[in-house]
């Protein structure tokens, strides 16, 4: 008869994901995600393989808990201004929040091994592609409703937003003040307000 398992692998999954947030993936050893996870090695290889597969799960992870979040205003078919203004405010309690001053796991992952790791690269690519993809359309469907300007062009908006909120999510890491945060949000959705008719 197998030993049952004696932890929850969805549990010690969002564990890892802190120590990864707080540490990175180089920074990250096999020792902290044991201590963070509470966790025993054999247990998390068995489980979920070496480091390097433990943290694409994790990453996997924090895109999922992201999107289920945040996104799903915007991947409502008819999304428009409302679910925009909802995404960013969203985002600015996110932001603001003292828990999340180890920033995103996607940016942080980004700016440390996106030059060295074409896989991961590719992998952020395209959750940041699928990210602009959304606001675009959003962005249309506002334009198309008489919300936005019909001169308002979306994609080159919803790339100029998922840019701001990567800078931000930098700035979040780095620990630039709430209020620059908070205004620097403010100010994206005041100029998607700016852009009414």
């Amino acid at each position: 008869m197998s030993r049952p398992r004696e932890f929850e692998p969805s549990e010690a999954l969002a564990k890892a994901v802190e120590v990864f947030r707080a540490k990175g993936y180089r920074g990250t050893s096999v020792e902290d995600l044991v201590a963070g996870t509470g966790v025993s090695r054999a247990g998390l290889y068995g489980t979920f393989g070496g480091k390097q597969e433990l943290f694409a799960s994790a990453l996997r992870r924090y895109a999922d808990t992201f999107r289920d979040r945040h996104l799903l205003g915007l991947h409502q078919p008819d999304a428009g201004l409302p679910e925009l203004r909802e995404y960013f405010q969203g985002l600015k309690s996110w932001m603001r929040h003292p828990d999340n001053g180890r920033g995103c796991l996607l940016c942080n992952t980004a700016t440390e091994l996106g030059a060295a790791d074409e896989e991961v690269a590719s992998a952020i690519r395209a959750l940041l592609d699928d990210l602009a993809e959304l606001l675009s359309r959003a962005l249309t469907n506002a334009r198309e409703s008489g919300e936005l300007s019909p001169d308002l062009d979306p994609d080159t908006v919803a790339r100029h937003l998922v840019a701001t909120q990567l800078g931000l999510a930098v700035m979040v890491r780095t620990g630039v003040p709430e209020s620059v945060i908070g205004d620097t949000l403010d100010s994206c959705l005041a100029r998607l307000e700016g852009a009414e008719r």
